[in-house]
């Protein structure tokens, strides 16, 4: 999955961060505990990717919302969260979640395209469509996304 390939170059970031950062940091015990949230919660979110894939999506759900807690703005996180409230039939809390995925991260294609899905789900046609052409703005070559427009644009 794209976003886990993104999660392992963010947890080399942190590591570099922390390796380069390292001597600034032990003298401010706030940064520190604020590098250890973002580490821990990167864990959270690797833990939520395993029980999803083995098909655990109340258990991944726990841990995404784990790692949300102790990062807020891990994209993520949030992303992953959506995507599974949204296989489990949750599309209301998949909306949000992936609403606030959309908000860290603006360029994401596939957030909104999912975010897409989400309002469709739910009866929300106009903000489907809007969501599956800013998806396209940001991605134009998602032949998927441009067939959820025709056949929502045409009924």
């Amino acid at each position: 999955m794209k976003k886990r390939l993104l999660a392992g170059l963010a947890c080399l970031g942190i590591v570099l961060s922390l390796f380069c950062a390292g001597t600034a940091l032990a003298g401010d015990p706030a940064k520190a505990s604020s590098t250890d949230a973002v580490a821990k919660a990167q864990k959270l979110v690797e833990k939520g990717n395993k029980l999803d894939d083995k098909g655990d999506a109340a258990g991944a759900v726990k841990a995404y919302a784990q790692a949300i807690k102790l990062d807020s703005k891990n994209f993520e996180a949030h992303f992953n969260l959506g995507f599974v409230q949204l296989k489990s039939g949750r599309n209301d809390e998949a909306e949000k979640s992936l609403t606030r995925a959309a908000a860290l991260a603006p360029a994401d294609a596939e957030t909104r395209k999912l975010l897409g899905i989400a309002y469709i789900k739910q009866g929300k046609k106009a903000e489907a469509i809007e969501a599956w052409k800013k998806s396209l703005s940001l991605d134009a070559k998602q032949p998927d996304v441009e067939k959820f427009i025709q056949m929502n644009e045409e009924k």
